[in-house]
């Protein structure tokens, strides 16, 4: 009952929250038509009609279309479900391998700290886009890869925010105490570590979600993320940058799909950060 009461008012924080509420709302609307692209997309993204390439917006084609003669409008509603599911499995999964391995290194402590923390300083002392870089140098382009790449660089952030999160909390009486009776270093770990990392792991992931999208648009953009035909926000970027100037809007609209992408997650996670901070809530 107490846990329910204490969600209720989690939630009722962030919608009292404008950053985040907007936020929310914008990662809806993304969402949406990233969900529902195959009945929202007026044309196949991936057909070429060249007598129609580089038409401006119009009633028939809403944001134009590219040197092909694809819909940009289709383009950029299918780009966003490539856009969310490599950040969003990325990012996850990075969550999920750090938070493990954080945990376990902060409540056991000992050789096995020493041993994650030498790995995870390894991993840190190299910038997540080079890391990532590196990985796909090795793996090959491609949207898998991608999804491998940016899971390794940003596991390194969730390792240090968990570790010193079971560092604190197995020093708390109750940890203690389940020691006292004997309690299994599973159980403990499972009730009594975990819960203290959700939220922090939970506004962390957000966070992260939003660097995904911007990494994701980038490689793509360099050719080293989703290959053609297929949609993505930074291919459609890279191949518009040739008619900037007599076309502009085939590269305007995915620009504009990954900044307020970018900025949705952005606000909802400062916002998580502010409605469940303790110290900001006085």
């Amino acid at each position: 009952m107490k846990r329910i009461i204490l969600i209720k008012e989690k939630i009722s924080r962030i919608l009292r929250n404008a950053n985040a509420l907007i936020g929310l709302v914008l990662i809806a609307i993304v969402f949406f038509f990233a969900i529902f692209a195959d009945w929202i997309a007026p044309y196949d993204p991936v057909i070429s009609y060249p007598s129609e390439a580089l038409q401006p917006p119009t009633f028939r084609h809403f944001m134009g279309t590219d040197d092909l003669g694809r819909d940009i409008f289709s383009r950029v509603i299918y780009g966003a479900r490539i856009s969310l599911w490599v950040s969003f499995t990325s990012t996850i999964s990075a969550a999920i391998i750090g938070t493990i391995l954080g945990v376990i290194a902060g409540y056991f402590g000992k050789i096995v700290d020493i041993t994650v923390s030498r790995f995870n300083e390894i991993l840190f002392s190299i910038p997540d886009i080079l890391l990532a870089l590196t990985i796909i140098a090795i793996l090959g382009p491609g949207t898998d890869q991608l999804i491998v790449a940016l899971a390794i660089a940003y596991t390194p952030i969730f390792i240090r925010l968990t570790r010193s999160i079971a560092l604190k909390s197995r020093e708390l009486p109750y940890v203690e105490a389940a020691k006292a009776i004997g309690e299994k270093e599973i159980n403990i770990i499972l009730r009594c570590i975990l819960p203290n990392c959700v939220t922090p792991v939970l506004v962390q992931g957000t966070l992260t979600f939003a660097y995904a999208i911007l990494a994701e648009a980038a490689f793509s953009f360099l050719a080293l993320g989703t290959q053609p035909p297929n949609p993505s926000w930074g291919r459609m970027l890279s191949d518009a940058r040739v008619f900037m100037l007599t076309a502009p809007w085939a590269a305007v609209f995915p620009g504009i799909s990954i900044f307020f992408t970018s900025l949705a997650f952005n606000l909802f996670g400062d916002g998580l950060r502010d409605a469940f901070d303790v110290r900001l809530q006085t």
